[in-house]
């Protein structure tokens, strides 16, 4: 088989389903850098993990390998309505909690493009899942919950929920600017009301991106 095929037509499933290298790696439960390892540095499959990888891009291992040029309709249009969103090993609390990694990517959801796109309003390249703990944002989110972060969204001029770095821990709570404050100072304000809000520096404060959806155990 023309590894040089096999890597042309991997890339173009990734584009056509919205993946990126590391997201079809781990969704095909081949470790982060497989894929990498292919396009990057030639590295040839083997067709066993080729199979694990053909499901994930909604194509036949037979078109991969240029066996044939049809590419299972089928499966490709379902794969094409889901867009693949990583979720990090990052804690989210209202109290201490760990900084953002991008890197920290340990699984991947999937998503319906449309929902995200036609109803949420947001575009899939710049979600991220991660975990909430504690119980400062109680009854809204609960320790445990997954919440989706858009990064595109960090302007804390629009109130709302955000996760942010505040100098000392990541966190999650509402943001407010204080009126007329120079420097330009923030509120940081729980909704259980047995936590204290309180006001930072603006220019401490690290907005990674605003929360706009959870998913809780019910």
């Amino acid at each position: 088989m023309s590894l040089t095929l096999i890597k042309r037509r991997i890339q173009e499933r990734l584009d056509a389903t919205g993946l990126d290298m590391k997201s079809a790696s781990l969704e095909a439960g081949l470790g982060e850098t497989f894929v990498r390892d292919i396009l990057k540095r030639d590295r040839e499959p083997s067709a066993s993990k080729l199979q694990d990888l053909s499901r994930i891009l909604g194509c036949t291992v037979a078109y991969l390998v240029g066996e044939t040029d049809i590419l299972d309709e089928d499966t490709a249009r379902s794969a094409g309505d889901l867009v693949t969103v990583n979720e990090h090993d990052v804690r989210l609390s209202a109290g201490p909690g760990a900084l953002f990694d991008e890197e920290s990517a340990v699984g991947v959801w999937r998503f319906s493009r449309a929902y995200l796109v036609n109803e949420l309003r947001l575009s899939p390249a710049s979600l991220a899942v991660v975990q909430v703990e504690g119980d400062s944002m109680e009854p809204t989110l609960r320790s445990g919950d997954r919440v989706l972060i858009d990064h595109a969204d960090r302007n804390p001029a629009k109130p709302g929920i955000y996760a942010i770095w505040d100098s000392d821990a990541t966190v999650v709570k509402r943001l407010e600017l204080v009126p007329y404050s120079d420097p330009t100072e923030l509120v940081l304000i729980s909704d259980n009301k047995n936590h204290n809000q309180y006001r930072v520096l603006a220019e401490l404060v690290n907005v990674i991106g605003r929360v706009v959806w959870y998913a809780r155990r019910v």
